[in-house]
């Protein structure tokens, strides 16, 4: 069997889909806009409204890594 590059770095599952980079910015756009003030620009969970809110807004990390990796995966 032939070794791919970068392979063993691979999360196992299915392969995420390619977004395309005009979609993928105006996702950033309304995270930016409707989420971050919450969750974070990192989503986990320190945004500049956080410290205000009753509890904690739910941590978006591991959503964030994979919306990270697709959006890379375009680029």
């Amino acid at each position: 069997p032939t070794k791919v590059e970068g392979a063993s770095q691979r999360r196992p599952g299915p392969e995420m889909p390619r977004i395309p980079g005009t979609i993928a910015a105006r996702g950033d756009t309304l995270y930016g806009t409707f989420c971050a003030t919450c969750h974070g620009f990192g989503g986990a969970g320190n945004g500049p409204v956080s410290t205000k809110l009753v509890g904690v807004p739910s941590l978006l990390t591991d959503r964030a890594q994979v919306r990270a990796a697709c959006v890379e995966a375009t680029l």
